[in-house]
């Protein structure tokens, strides 16, 4: 979500282009950075819970003012993530959709619509964070659903004859594969 942001705050396109693609690959540095955390919470605190690796690593290994820091920094990177989630999906909705479709909309109507969307991603949020607690499980759904994208994304940053039709139909081919892999 952050790096759409970056590519829709772009001056042009070759700009988004290299913003995608640096923010992807620091992606893969802060994953495997999280991966290696995991793997020292496992071996550090063995018999740990999956869900308070994390924290138990931090409360064993930080002295009591740094571990202050640590929580209030993993609570920021989360707030900070979950708005991030909120209002792409929220400006989604309002620029894609609704403005789309009403141009002409004055502007209180359209942050109107925009609250309602940001209530409506936030309650979801919540919906599927009490439904289903395992925060792997999530991450794993999470990725395969964002996949279905994946192949329309780059198609229009990299192909030269992308088009809408091309982009809807590659979207609705991963949307069926994924729904089909996520039964298994």
């Amino acid at each position: 979500m952050d790096v759409w942001q970056r590519v829709f705050a772009s001056i042009d396109a070759r700009t988004a282009r290299t913003a995608f693609f640096i923010s992807g690959s620091l992606k893969v540095v802060f994953i495997a950075a999280a991966a290696l955390i995991g793997i020292l919470a496992f071996h550090l605190v063995p018999g740990v819970e999956k869900d308070s690796a994390l924290f138990t690593l931090m409360r064993e290994t930080l002295p009591k003012g740094l571990l202050g820091v640590g929580f209030a920094s993993f609570l920021a990177i989360l707030m900070s993530t979950i708005d991030s989630m909120i209002m792409v999906g929220s400006a989604t909705i309002t620029k894609d959709i609704f403005l789309s479709r009403n141009p002409e909309c004055d502007k209180k109507k359209v942050l109107a619509v925009g609250r309602v969307a940001a209530l409506f991603f936030g309650i979801g949020a919540l919906l599927v964070a009490l439904t289903i607690p395992d925060i792997i499980k999530l991450q794993i759904a999470a990725a395969q659903i964002l996949l279905m994208f994946a192949p329309a994304l780059l198609g229009g940053l990299l192909w030269k004859r992308a088009n809408a039709g091309a982009a809807f139909w590659s979207i609705l081919t991963g949307f069926t594969v994924t729904l089909t892999l996520l039964l298994f």
